[in-house]
């Protein structure tokens, strides 16, 4: 009887041990909901061109007056073409959540004048 006792508590015990190290993983794994939102805004640059600011819940995080990946300091010729390319900065940062690039081959699938 003892033995049987002595074998219960044990299981009981094993049980908890196994029950207490997996439920951190388990709670690891739920999803977690990302409350983050972003905006961007077209903005006037130099020399009659356009760039954008990119914003993360409120507050300012990139501004692009420039073209990028681009040589030089010249701005989007076009207001559209500047909403495009902060659109898609918004895509790669709610993916990756982390600062994004922008390739040439991107600009050119966008079809942004350069």
């Amino acid at each position: 009887m003892l033995f049987c006792m002595k074998k219960n508590i044990l299981i009981i015990v094993f049980l908890m041990m196994i029950n207490g190290l997996y439920n951190p993983l388990i709670a690891q794994q739920k999803p977690v909901v990302n409350n983050t939102t972003y905006s961007f805004t077209t903005i006037a640059s130099e020399a009659n061109t356009w760039g954008y600011t990119i914003v993360k819940n409120g507050k300012t995080i990139i501004k692009q007056t420039t073209i990028p990946s681009q040589p030089g300091i010249k701005g989007f010729k076009k207001k559209e073409d500047a909403g495009k390319v902060a659109a898609l900065v918004i895509k790669k940062l709610k993916a990756k959540n982390d600062l994004p690039t922008i390739s040439k081959e991107e600009l050119i699938q966008l079809h942004i004048q350069l």
